[in-house]
């Protein structure tokens, strides 16, 4: 009882606040509609509850177990950083210029959970991201903020048809492209701060 009073006395609501929006713009869930879309019109059967349990298992998993894995390959956390910074600025000129950095075979969307759970919604560069706020904010924060995307990508999983009517394909495109700006501007300021410090 007195650690969740401690817990509860340390929050920071900005924090909190500020990783939500950094985990929803590398989650992608806006950008992601299309291809949910997609899929549910080539007959694969999306199940969101199985997607979203999937989804914060691997996100916990690596917040939990991420830096015992670096060091197991002789890793510091700074290096990965860097490494993942720059794997977010491909992720996020990916989303804004339509270039194809990553590319999938669109032959392997037979299931919900791969390729969507893993690796389109929760990939490398959600990894990267997670031990970038681990190293920069609160844990509650960043748990807590990984609990609240999951359930709105949960939801948007749920009601991708509904969401892409109300939205349309321009709407789900400006808000990727805007979601790209950000997460290019979030890599260059871990550079600037890893890099040059």
């Amino acid at each position: 009882m007195k650690s969740l009073y401690t817990l509860s006395q340390t929050f920071s609501l900005q924090q909190f606040l500020s990783c939500c929006c950094i985990l929803f713009a590398t989650l992608n869930a806006p950008g992601n509609l299309a291809v949910v879309v997609n899929m549910r019109k080539q007959g694969n059967a999306i199940d969101p509850w199985k997607i979203a349990i999937v989804a914060i298992f691997l996100m916990f998993s690596f917040l939990l177990g991420g830096s015992f894995v670096l060091q197991l390959f002789g890793i510091n956390t700074p290096s990965f950083i860097l490494a993942g910074s720059i794997i977010i600025l491909l992720l996020g000129l990916d989303m804004c210029l339509n270039i194809s950095i990553f590319k999938m075979d669109p032959d392997t969307l037979t299931a919900s959970v791969v390729p969507l759970a893993f690796p389109i919604i929760v990939g490398p560069g959600t990894f990267s991201m997670l031990l970038i706020l681990k190293a920069e904010y609160q844990f509650l924060a960043i748990v807590l903020a990984s609990l609240a995307n999951v359930v709105i990508i949960y939801f948007m999983l749920k009601y991708s048809e509904w969401l892409e009517r109300r939205i349309g394909k321009l709407g789900i495109a400006i808000i990727q492209k805007f979601m790209g700006l950000m997460l290019i501007a979030m890599a260059f300021q871990h550079f600037k701060t890893h890099l040059f410090g």
